[in-house]
């Protein structure tokens, strides 16, 4: 046998032995939802990533036809963790007049986004789980440590109100040692500053007396809102939908101009304001909407929050936010 032979059998020995080493790729991970009528299955299956060094998962979401097995295809596509402890996006499926909304519990980005297909509209959604508070010392960890990725995820939803003293006060001690020796990557970085901002002035109470920390936290809102990272940009939105002050109304709206994919999140975050303001910001986005079609998106979205709506605002101690007066 020739030696060239012999190193070729060798080598396809050794490609075997360690393919049969490998464990298999993970099962696919399904949820599946079929429409109220039986005409329509919505699925969605996360996958690892195929290809060599690929370790990343995709989440893809298909809308099919159960009357016409032809209508079918992908309509939503993004990357994915399978464990809620590397950030795993939960999704779930609500079916309505003509539309399925895709809920998921914390915005991703999109790789494919179909709005519209076979007559049926694809709307997202995002749905706020009641997540288990990070404590003043998991903060004040998150804040000196230099895994920007981790606090990113960590703060993706955090959210502060004036009886979460604890939290608050971590959030302005390390607010002051922004510029200092004392900040480190994570509190340099743009989008954790928004955050922060939209904490001090959620954490703030009713008539309270002037604040410079709630000064310069407005004052960097006003910057971020006009951001070109979205996500930096809504962070900024929801501070300033909280402050109500009516001279933030056409910045917050001029972020779907920017991204009109992210109308149904700031009605959400207009909705779930009790501030008059935030109605008026909501008439101008209506207002100023580019089409019918996100018209109704907005409509219907309006509609879907009206009972939590009502019984968070209508009741008659519900703390409403009162708008600030001109200057």
């Amino acid at each position: 046998m020739r030696r060239g032979a012999i190193i070729l059998l060798v080598a396809s020995a050794i490609v075997a032995m360690l393919a049969a080493c490998e464990p298999p790729p993970p099962a696919a991970i399904l949820t599946e939802s079929k429409s109220p009528d039986g005409k329509w299955i919505a699925d969605a299956v996360t996958m690892q990533d195929s290809g060599a060094g690929q370790f990343g998962f995709h989440t893809t979401v298909y809308l099919k036809s159960l009357t016409d097995p032809k209508t079918q295809a992908p309509v939503l596509v993004f990357p994915n963790e399978i464990s809620k402890e590397k950030g795993k996006i939960e999704l779930h499926f609500r079916w309505f007049d003509g539309t399925l909304e895709v809920l998921v519990s914390r915005m991703p980005t999109f790789e494919t986004q179909v709005t519209r297909y076979a007559g049926m509209n694809i709307t997202v959604s995002q749905y706020f789980e009641k997540p288990i508070p990070l404590s003043a010392k998991q903060l004040e960890e998150v804040f000196h440590s230099s895994d920007l990725k981790n606090a990113r995820r960590l703060l993706a939803d955090f959210h502060c109100n004036p009886q979460a003293l604890g939290q608050v006060a971590a959030v302005r001690q390390a607010w002051h040692e922004l510029g200092g020796t004392l900040s480190t990557e994570v509190t340099q970085d743009h989008h954790i500053q928004a955050v922060m901002a939209k904490c001090l002035i959620e954490g703030q109470t009713q008539n309270a007396a002037p604040d410079p920390d709630i000064d310069s936290a407005v004052a960097l809102l006003r910057s971020a809102v006009h951001s070109d990272n979205i996500i930096e940009a809504l962070v900024a939105g929801e501070g300033l939908i909280h402050y109500a002050d009516p001279r933030d109304n056409q910045s917050i709206v001029d972020i779907t101009h920017r991204e009109p994919k992210v109308v149904v999140f700031l009605t959400f975050a207009l909705r779930n304001s009790c501030s008059p303001n935030a109605a008026r910001t909501l008439q101008l986005m209506l207002e100023q909407a580019p089409d019918s079609a996100t018209k109704d998106k907005i409509d219907a979205k309006m509609k879907l929050t009206e009972p939590q709506h009502r019984e968070k605002c209508d009741a008659p101690a519900n703390g409403k936010q009162i708008d600030r007066q001109l200057q």
